[in-house]
């Protein structure tokens, strides 16, 4: 398991699979979270260019090659974080988790994802809440200015 940095123009949604192919390089996604997958048949492709088109930096580019290049037909990854992109290119940066084998990927979507999804979903509930509150702040102030004003 190797956890690199994916910049890509798509939208990948937390939880996505992810494969690329080593004899040809090209890399494709899914539209279903890796726990909803029953086996690798099931799935859905969607081309997301060659593994160049990643934008890598050069370790990730050493590690990914580095798996792909093992005795391995392809290589999985799923998509853990999505993070900030300080590049402005158009582009989205992911934490993207990779495995070498299809069996890895469902022994993780089994035990480890489930983990981490349900922290993914208190984080996003707590961000809410804060933005919600925030929001509130800012109705309050400028209610109470409102008043002011009338007075």
């Amino acid at each position: 398991m190797k956890k690199v940095t994916v910049s890509v123009t798509e939208e990948l949604g937390y939880g996505t699979l992810i494969w690329v192919y080593a004899n040809n390089h090209k890399v494709y996604h899914s539209n279903k979270r890796v726990d909803r997958v029953k086996s690798f048949d099931d799935l859905d492709s969607n081309f997301l260019g060659k593994v160049e088109a990643l934008n890598l930096n050069k370790t990730d580019k050493k590690t990914v090659l580095n798996l792909i290049l093992e005795k391995t037909d392809r290589v999985f990854g799923v998509c853990v974080d999505k993070k900030k992109n300080t590049k402005n290119n158009g582009t989205d940066d992911f934490s993207v988790v990779f495995f070498p084998s299809w069996e890895q990927v469902m022994t993780f979507a089994e035990t480890s994802f489930q983990e981490l999804a349900e922290t993914e979903v208190q984080r996003k509930k707590e961000a809410k809440e804060k933005w919600l509150e925030k929001g509130r702040l800012f109705a309050q102030k400028k209610h109470a200015n409102r008043e002011k004003v009338k007075k």
